[in-house]
């Protein structure tokens, strides 16, 4: 069972789809002005992987997945984020409650979260396990042993001559890269001062491949399920891959 150090509050809704997170800070509390960006930027990588279905988990296909940033509200009392079009696993609102403990360790104490989820998305009783991976790819994928130091190799089936579509799949990893840094994608998602994971370099766009670097890994197996999910919905809705290698 995870505890967190504020209250959580969790009420279902007839609304299909509809997804309201409304953070409310400590009395007293006023978080910094870079303390608010931080909690809108974290928040907005966080919706651009649930959209690109990362967190479609291992039942819903990632390019049926989505979750869209509706509205947000940030102020100094609270901040309120409206999404629609929710499609994702019910651990995903795992990893929404380890964004918004991060929030409460990096930028000002939070007195209670409360959420809104549609009645029958499983999200009404906190899961216990983090989204997991779509089994049917319809790519090779080869995952090898993680190091410290960890490559990324996207291989197009056919040239993408077309840069803003090679982007798409950098703009994904790069939401997921942040999120997965602070460790919200971990089940026991565990408080910590340091990043879990660092880019090593700037990503290597080519017509038939991107190549990415990372290093100081020390993220699950499960923060990868996610990453693969998204790599998923886009050799659909972006262009096709013939193979994922991370290593």
């Amino acid at each position: 069972m995870i505890t967190r150090p504020f209250e959580v509050r969790c009420t279902e809704s007839p609304t299909t789809g509809i997804i309201e997170v409304v953070v409310r800070f400590a009395t007293g509390v006023v978080p910094s002005e870079q303390g608010l960006l931080l909690t809108q930027r974290l928040m907005a990588h966080f919706a651009q992987v649930a959209a690109n279905g990362g967190l479609a988990g291992s039942r819903i296909r990632p390019v049926d997945s989505a979750l869209h940033l509706a509205s947000e509200h940030i102020a100094a009392d609270a901040c309120v984020w409206k999404f629609s079009g929710a499609h994702v696993a019910p651990g995903a609102r795992i990893v929404l409650e380890n964004v918004v403990n991060v929030l409460h360790q990096r930028v000002a104490r939070i007195l209670r979260l409360d959420l809104v989820v549609p009645i029958g998305s499983g999200m009404g009783t906190l899961p216990n396990m983090t989204p997991g991976l779509f089994p049917s790819l319809p790519f090779q994928c080869r995952m090898e042993a993680a190091a410290a130091e960890l490559f990324i190799d996207i291989d197009f089936l056919n040239p993408v001559e077309d840069k803003s579509i090679r982007n798409k799949f950098i703009s994904f990893w790069e939401s997921w890269l942040y999120v997965a840094a602070v460790g919200a994608f971990e089940a026991e998602y565990v408080p910590t001062p340091r990043l879990l994971i660092f880019p090593a370099g700037e990503p290597e766009s080519y017509q038939d491949t991107i190549s990415l670097f990372m290093e100081d890994a020390s993220i699950s197996d499960k923060a990868f399920d996610i990453l693969v999910n998204g790599f998923q919905k886009l050799h659909f809705t972006a262009a096709p891959l013939s193979l994922l290698h991370i290593y």
